[in-house]
């Protein structure tokens, strides 16, 4: 039938996520509650895209009793432990410090700056540029001082990204003084004595203090939760004295 109706039908009774994926281009896809329920967290919360851009448009449930019913308590949990999650606690304390300042030590007469500084966008830079630390083209143009045209230093600062020395934003993709050889490498032609300075930077900010102590593993992790570590900081900020919560340990 499905074939007269040029209809594509596939399943997700399948361990591979790669095959799941595929499985999720079909127009109608099979499967049992709790493999929807792990796609669902791998795709929402891991950022797996199994689903792809998909939306479920129809669902048609078979014996719903026995799901909504029999089984209506079970609950699915996506988990495993991460060594050195407890270090996450300089992370959030960071981020409700962030929260808490335009509250109580902001301008009260500056609400845009007030809005601004909780917004965010504006906390999630403080986190990273405090994680990896930051490099910006603002700063090349200060160590070249008008010497060079902002062509030219655009196109510095573009190979030091195609190095992997910084991301597009500037945050250093480097974490150790050893692998600032690879500025030597990515601009060669501009002079010792600026290759110098450049590197002098990068080794500053290597060293600095920091808020946030992250091991170099987790900052993956990090960069990619960020967005909902920021929100349920947040969340938290807004909870009430004598209402039920669920949480999730």
């Amino acid at each position: 039938i499905y074939t007269e109706l040029d209809l594509t039908v596939a399943d997700i009774r399948n361990d591979d996520s790669e095959a799941r994926k595929k499985a999720y281009t079909a127009n109608i896809v099979y499967g049992d509650i709790a493999r929807f329920q792990r796609d669902h967290l791998l795709h929402t919360f891991y950022k797996k895209m199994i689903k792809g851009d998909r939306t479920q448009t129809a669902v048609i449930v078979d014996e719903v009793d026995n799901m909504l019913l029999d089984n209506g308590n079970n609950m699915l949990y996506l988990s495993h432990s991460i060594p050195g999650m407890d270090l996450l606690d300089s992370l959030l304390i960071f981020i409700q410090q962030q929260i808490h300042s335009p509250i109580y030590t902001g301008d009260k007469s500056n609400l845009e700056l007030m809005q601004q500084q909780f917004d965010n966008s504006t906390i999630k830079k403080k986190v990273l540029a405090d994680v990896f630390g930051q490099f910006s083209i603002e700063d090349l143009r200060h160590i070249f001082n008008s010497i060079k045209s902002d062509t030219e230093i655009e196109l510095i600062n573009k190979k030091l990204i195609e190095k992997g020395v910084i991301d597009a934003d500037g945050y250093l993709k480097i974490h150790r003084h050893d692998q600032l050889a690879s500025i030597d490498e990515a601009l060669s032609n501009i002079g010792p004595v600026f290759i110098k300075r450049i590197k002098a930077c990068f080794s500053i900010i290597l060293s600095r203090a920091r808020s946030i102590e992250l091991p170099v593993y987790l900052r993956n992790f990090v960069q990619l939760h960020l967005d909902e570590l920021i929100e349920n900081c947040k969340h938290a900020l807004f909870l009430e004295t004598g209402t039920g919560y669920v949480v999730d340990v």
